[in-house]
């Protein structure tokens, strides 16, 4: 059946279920209520009917609901938004019990057993009581964010990641402040997690490692939730963390704010040479530390009724400014940000809730490189704006049936500009000889990168709290539908670019003189005592490649109340998903660079379709209450979880892309002129003086001009499925005192059918086999070194060069994304084994707060040889193979997770000082550092034309594509330092009596002004390299007016 033709299917199959679900089955995103339930007894310990349960709180609309205790004395309040609440049951002739500060968070499901005395004569008495902390029907592991812990705990104000890695068994993916946010969850890939903004899909559709492409007014914010164990079937497409961002809402009273967060003087000089290991280094000459220079932000707030006890309203609005001086990048970087934000809650009819938003961004960034040692007039600027919509609608057809209905959308729209101050490209040398950097000289910035992309999503579900089979049942069904564009708009400025390199492989006077290609005749590349250089000039049009993910699912939870004790916890979801190249755009060429937001259409180009994986996901979990006290309860969980299929695993190059022009010039420096320091041999600095020197410099001659397609087609092997993780825990949960509880975890997770890039030959359709040979690298480790075994591809019934040559020609060899579970007789997997001790403490006796320890061992099959300063999976992350030859496995298969680190420790909370009633807010983060592992990426040598007869002995033949290759016993490598980062918050509120309040606090962000490494080098030239180091301490002013 046609993709297009299928699509329709989906959505029509969703948009039924979401207006009748008549036989609900079905997929949803989240959970962002939860619910409360008990039963009512008499002093003798019978269940009673008949018993008026009053649920009241300020997040309830009508400020309370009401329900009677059934025939078998239960109740039960379904989708209660988080927040604090009373639960208050009277019933004639006994005392009226009030249980006080239940607190209802995000897929909680609190139990209370409410214990009736029997009245006095002389009037009634209420009995008060507090609700437990231990949730005894839960399987699931999480962590819950408040308000009140948000007002006083110090962070950056990102609500989405900075808060995440506060949450145990987080660790961070990149460095500081970079451009993947995305964490490790508990040893998972930064691709295997999901953003949610009110508990639907806000994820950037290129993939979670970039976070969510809808930012999140910190002001507005009600709760974040971070799950990763555990969780229900309603939770789909992740298999690390789902980090779930509920805002606030309006109330019955006027409430709202007007806040001013500055950064107050300077940031502290953590710049250090000295790491604490011998293999870690840096130039002295470079500056590693991104310094904040200057950032502040303006802030308000308004919530209220519009109709009182019908119609809430909830508006913010957010402007933020920021200058960092980023490492070695001499331009500071600039930001600016305007976030709008309205919200109208409603409940019509008793029966019928309804809530609308809309969210609006206008973001600005400006000085933006590529090169952090690029010219400075080698930068963008980068506006985007961003729209999003979102509603929910929840039908409360009786007190035991629920319909509810969800929908977020957004689009955003990424417009870059330059100020082409040169008027010509600049020169790019992306690698060779310049000690491990980029190198962008003499130019203006030539690289188109723009998003343009979307996601809409729909939800539907239904609830069912049924008592009637085998003790009691709160039964959800849902059904959901989600389709993103993650589309890139590429190309150049000014319709072409320059990538300028030294040639040959030798970078001494020696070697050079001795090349074949040096010499004075005619044929010669470039005469003795010359240096060549050659000039890649490609011209081509812009374009706009629409990468597109579809998802249709469905979902069926069940939460079994089996007894008092036991409860259990039954999911299975399936999940349809595909990710294919839409429709896109070439665009004329431009007459001035600033055409690049106002483009001309020369031609449509061609879809394509490439992945579609169906999955099921089974899920069981048992929560027993141990003591039968609400106080203890033990839980275990199993289920399977399927990785998020993004736009990611598709090429940013297309498969119409067209032709462009590639034109190859040759310019010579003699040697004397070249080598400025006269060591007789080519150094980086040298390499980017004569870089420097080719605009308007005459070429020696135009080697070659060809006209190239650049158009790349990728397909998927028979039988590619989505890779997944099973996932083991079990935990035991105790309430030492009111308020307080311990939990102690073990975690066991295994992740398979990773998704690779596998070269084959394009006559047969067969992948190739490989053979190894001894290998001794730089780092001199003996281990093997892998080539394809050379056939007779070309069938002239002789084996020889021409044959050879056929596995790096694109005309012969392509390539297909396939999974990869075994390799050269070994199972190909990763696993992680982990405890996890968790101490939370509600808010009470002027202390809350939530500790962790997460202690770690893991092992398998990472991507090592696509980055190390960075973890995500896929067969082409930013255009990166992984898995394209045989040595990407070759002493990978085992040893210790990327970005994971042994040993973790979170602390988080506040005490409120006696006396001057101030709060003091802490976080602190420490981990023991990471696992690095040397790679050598100059394997060879490899097979050319040029070097007459093959021989197998003596040279190599591969695919051409991503040749490296640990270079050590992956079961001991290197390890990272530890990092120590605290961060402190002193706030004092000041009463205004009618007025309301002003707040006044400073925080401390990295108050120790830790100096840990957070990206190093790892291949042979620049291991050990630090090449950037956390932030250092910075203090912030906050002043809020809240009324």
């Amino acid at each position: 059946m046609d993709r297009s033709v299928m699509t329709r299917v989906r959505v029509y199959l969703v948009l039924g279920a979401i207006l009748v679900l008549i036989a609900p089955m079905g997929w949803a995103q989240s959970v962002t209520t939860g619910s409360v339930s008990g039963i009512v007894l008499l002093p003798d310990g019978s269940a009673t009917a008949g018993a008026t349960v009053v649920l009241e709180g300020p997040a309830l609309v009508t400020g309370q609901r009401t329900v009677v205790s059934d025939a078998t004395g239960k109740f039960a309040f379904l989708s209660v938004p988080p927040g604090t609440y009373t639960v208050t049951t009277s019933l004639a002739s006994f005392n009226t019990d009030k249980v006080e500060n239940v607190v209802v968070n995000a897929g909680s499901s609190i139990a209370l057993t409410v214990d009736l005395s029997i009245a006095a004569s002389t009037g009634e008495i209420i009995v008060t009581s507090e609700a437990p902390i231990v949730d005894t029907r839960s399987s699931t592991i999480a962590t819950t964010f408040n308000d009140q812990l948000l007002a006083v705990m110090p962070t950056s104000r990102e609500s989405f990641y900075d808060l995440t890695l506060t949450a145990p068994g987080m660790s961070s993916v990149g460095r500081d402040e970079s451009w993947l946010p995305s964490p490790s969850a508990y040893g998972s890939a930064a691709n295997e997690n999901i953003f949610l903004v009110n508990g639907v899909n806000a994820t950037n559709p290129r993939g979670a490692p970039w976070g969510s492409l809808v930012q999140v007014n910190y002001d507005t914010v009600e709760q974040v939730k971070v799950l990763s164990l555990g969780s229900q079937a309603e939770y789909g497409s992740f298999s690390g963390a789902a980090v779930d961002v509920l805002t606030k809402s309006g109330s019955n009273e006027f409430h709202g704010s007007a806040a001013y967060y500055t950064m107050i003087g300077s940031a502290g000089n953590n710049a250090t040479t000295n790491f604490g290991d011998d293999w870690l280094w840096a130039d002295p000459n470079d500056v590693l530390t991104t310094v904040p220079k200057d950032s502040w932000e303006a802030n308000a707030t308004l919530g209220g009724p519009i109709l009182k006890d019908k119609l809430w309203f909830y508006a913010g609005y957010s402007h933020r400014e920021s200058e960092t001086d980023t490492p070695l990048w001499i331009p500071l970087a600039l930001g600016e940000s305007d976030l709008y934000d309205i919200k109208l809650t409603g409940e019509f009819g008793g029966a019928h809730r309804l809530w609308l938003g809309y969210h609006y961004e206008d973001n600005w960034s400006g000085n933006v490189t590529w090169g952090a040692s690029w010219d400075p007039t080698m930068y963008y600027d980068s506006p985007v704006t961003n729209d999003t919509w979102q509603a929910e609608y929840q039908w409360v057809i009786s007190d035991t049936n629920l319909l509810g209905v969800k929908y977020l959308g957004f689009q955003t729209d990424q417009n870059p500009t330059i100020p082409a101050t040169v008027g010509h490209p600049g020169y790019v040398n992306w690698w060779k000889w310049i000690g491990g950097r980029a190198v962008g000289v003499n130019g203006d910035f030539p690289y188109i990168e723009a998003q343009k992309s979307k996601r809409d999503t729909f939800q539907a579900d239904f609830t069912h709290y049924a008592e009637d089979w085998a003790g009691s049942h709160e039964i959800k069904f849902g059904a959901q539908y989600t389709t993103a564009e993650g589309n890139w708009m590429g190309g150049y400025f000014q319709n072409y670019t320059n990538f300028t390199y030294p040639y040959g492989w030798g970078y001494t006077r020696d070697y050079m003189n001795n090349a074949w290609w040096s010499c004075d005749y005619t044929w010669c590349v470039a005469p003795n005592d010359t240096v060549a250089f050659y000039n890649q000039k490609d011209t081509r049009h812009a374009w706009l490649n629409v990468r597109q993910s579809e998802g249709l699912g469905f979902f069926v939870d069940d939460q079994w109340v089996v007894s008092d004790r036991i409860t259990l916890n039954l999911g299975l979801r399936y999940d349809d998903m595909t990710a294919d190249y839409g429709k896109g755009k070439i665009y004329e060429y431009f007459d001035s660079p600033s055409d690049v937001n106002n483009p001309v259409t020369l031609r449509d180009t061609a879809a394509y379709d490439v992945y579609a994986f169906t999955t099921w996901s089974p899920r069981i979990g048992i929560a027993w209450d141990l003591t039968g006290d609400d106080r203890t309860v033990l839980r275990a969980h199993v289920g399977r979880y399927y990785a998020p299929l993004s736009v990611e695993a598709l090429r940013r190059l297309g498969p119409d892309m067209g032709t462009y022009t590639h034109e190859t010039y040759m310019y010579w420096f003699p040697w004397d002129e070249i080598d400025q320091n006269g060591n007789s041999s080519i150094d980086p600095d040298e390499v980017v003086w004569a870089t420097r020197q080719i605009y308007g410099m005459e070429p020696a001659y135009l080697r070659s001009t060809e006209e190239l397609d650049a158009s790349w087609r990728l397909t998927v092997a028979d039988g590619t499925s989505s890779p997944y993780t099973d996932q083991f825990n079990i935990s035991i949960q105790h309430q030492l005192a009111k308020d307080l509880a311990i939990e102690a975890s073990y975690i066991y997770k295994i992740t398979t059918d990773f998704l690779i890039l596998e070269p084959y030959d394009i006559a047969s359709g067969r992948g190739y086999q490989w053979e190894s040979r001894p290998y001794t690298p730089w780092t001199g480790y003996e281990t093997e070194i892998w080539s394809i075994i050379v056939e007779d591809f070309n069938g002239d019934g002789v084996i020889d060069g021409t044959d050879a040559l056929y596995p790096g020609d694109n005309a012969h060899r392509a390539w297909r994304a396939a999974n990869v579970s075994e390799w050269n007789g070994q199972d190909v997997n990763r696993t992680y084994n982990g405890l996890q001790l968790v101490l939370n403490k509600r808010y009470s006796n002027r202390w809350q707060g939530n500790f962790a320890i997460n202690y770690t061992q893991t092992d398998g099959f990472f991507p090592r040889v696509v980055d190390q300063n960075w973890y995500i999976d896929g067969p082409l992350t930013m255009d990166t193979p992984f898995g394209s030859t045989y040595n990407h496995f070759q002493n990978n298969i085992s040893g210790p997770a990327l970005m994971t680190p042994e040993w973790m420790l979170k602390l988080a909370g506040s005490y409120t000082i006696p006396v001057i009633e101030t709060d003091l807010g802490f976080r602190l983060r420490y981990d023991s550092g990471r696992a690095i592992f040397a790679m050598d990426n100059n394997l060879g040598p490899f097979y050319a034309s040029w070097m007459g007869p093959y021989d197998p002995a003596t040279t190599l033949v591969s695919p051409g594509w991503g040749n490296n290759l640990i270079a050590i016993d992956p079961d001991h490598p290197d390890w990272m330092p530890s990092t120590t980062i605290l961060d402190l918050s002193l706030n004092k509120r000041i009463a205004l009596g009618e007025w309301g309040g002003l707040t006044v606090a400073v925080d401390g962000l990295n108050i120790l002004n830790e100096d840990a490494a957070s990206s190093v080098g790892y291949t042979g030239s620049d291991y050990g390299q630090v090449n950037s180091i956390v932030l250092p301490r910075t203090f912030r002013l906050d002043l809020k007016l809240d009324f």
